[in-house]
């Protein structure tokens, strides 16, 4: 299927830059790499703010469904303040919609069938303590992080970890192969977006727990949080190599260029800063172009620029050197 082979060809990019990273290589070259929604495909942790005050991370359970109920709930909007009982002691169900009594005269010979659902555990997880800093006592986060205490009760966060530490081996590649440069387009905001996690079948958004691994599962990527990763890393390093100094080192400050993110910058904005409307302007003028081209050409651009379509939704984000009072990247 369209998913499975998805899944392959971005794991497999994956385990490629991996084995990249484990040469030992001789003569080394600069290193381009582009991500083109790949990090939106990643695994993420989903966490919740209860009515109590306290952050749970939002876990997958099996529960047990009538049928016409499963439909039912597939084709309404998802209630993270909707909370019911679920069968697992102690656990919130946070993906069912509460049941009117009008709603509940399901006949008891109509089958039952296992369904996925989300569910809040009634104590801390492991990545919860160390993702959002979360207190194991008390469920409430270190007083420093003030916009996770400011959150409503509903709210929901996202992190990505495994899409941080790509980035990050991806600015360690290009710093030890010789230079070079990365590419992410992607859907996303600089910053958390709330519940993003969705499915898709067949071009149509379906719930993302329904039909699984027939289903495109996929969140919005946090530009903000992928970016921190980098720069982080660079402070790291920047700490690291200045405890190690003497006073009589004499170091070639040019190899201390660090490797920073750039961006995120809107998709529409990246393309316009290089020539894409030129571009296509040029290609429609050209004689051999008739009219349906023409009309196709202007057709894509609108998709990839117009803020309503992919302009504003998909961000870029670039990794590279820094060279300070030089140059941005082309199109930052």
């Amino acid at each position: 299927t369209q998913n499975k082979i998805i899944s392959s060809t971005k794991r497999s990019a994956t385990e490629q830059l991996q084995s990249f990273s484990e040469q030992k290589q001789t003569n080394k070259m600069p290193a381009f790499i582009l991500c083109q929604e790949m990090i939106d495909a990643l695994p993420i942790h989903s966490f919740q703010k209860t009515t109590d005050g306290v952050w749970r991370e939002r876990l997958v359970d099996v529960a047990m469904k009538e049928e016409d109920e499963i439909l039912q709930q597939e084709e309404s909007k998802h209630n993270p303040h909707g909370h019911v009982i679920g069968h697992r002691k102690g656990y919130t169900n946070v993906d069912d919609l509460p049941q009117s009594s009008s709603s509940s005269s399901s006949s008891d010979k109509k089958e039952k069938k296992q369904r996925f659902r989300f569910v809040l555990p009634p104590d801390t997880t492991p990545a919860l303590r160390t993702l959002l800093h979360v207190d194991e006592k008390t469920g409430k986060t270190h007083s420093s992080i003030t916009y996770l205490d400011d959150a409503a009760p509903g709210d929901i966060i996202e992190v990505n970890p495994d899409g941080m530490m790509l980035v990050q081996d991806m600015a360690a590649f290009i710093e030890d192969n010789g230079g070079g440069a990365a590419l992410i387009i992607d859907y996303g905001e600089e910053g958390s977006g709330g519940d993003t996690l969705r499915g898709f079948k067949k071009h149509k958004q379906v719930h993302p727990l329904s039909l699984p691994g027939w289903v495109d599962v996929t969140a919005d990527v946090d530009f903000g949080a992928l970016k921190m990763a980098v720069n982080s890393r660079k402070q790291q390093r920047t700490s690291s190599t200045s405890s190690s100094q003497t006073p009589d080192d004499t170091t070639n400050t040019s190899k201390e260029d660090p490797i920073v993110a750039f961006g995120p910058i809107s998709h529409c904005h990246f393309l316009a800063s290089m020539g894409a409307p030129d571009r296509v302007v040029r290609l429609i003028e050209q004689d051999d172009t008739t009219d349906e081209q023409a009309q196709e050409l202007f057709d894509a651009l609108e998709r990839l620029m117009h803020p309503d379509q992919m302009g504003e939704r998909y961000k870029v984000l670039a990794i590279g050197r820094k060279k300070d009072g030089i140059f941005h990247p082309p199109g930052f």
